[in-house]
C-alpha cells in the first residue's frame, strides 16, 4: 500500500465521519426545537388555564346544584 492509497482511504473516512457528525448534529437540533415547541405549548396552557380560573365565575356541579354544598 502506498502513500496516495492511505491517503485516499484517509479522506474516504473523514467524509464519511463527517456525514455521521453533521446527522447527529441535525437529529439533536431536531429534538431541541421538538422540546422548545412542546415546552411552548406546556406553558401556553398554563397561562390559558391561569387566566380561565381568575376571570370566570365557577359553575357549581350538577351534585353541587342538586344537593348543596
Amino acid at each position: 500500500m502506498d502513500f496516495k492509497e492511505l491517503m485516499k482511504i484517509s479522506d474516504h473516512a473523514e467524509t464519511a465521519s463527517n456525514y455521521v457528525v453533521y446527522i447527529i448534529a441535525g437529529v439533536a437540533i431536531l429534538l431541541v426545537i421538538l422540546v422548545l415547541v412542546w415546552l411552548l405549548f406546556k406553558l401556553s396552557n398554563f397561562i390559558n388555564s391561569k387566566k380561565d380560573n381568575n376571570y370566570k365565575k365557577k359553575e357549581k356541579s350538577d351534585e353541587e346544584q342538586l344537593f348543596g354544598d
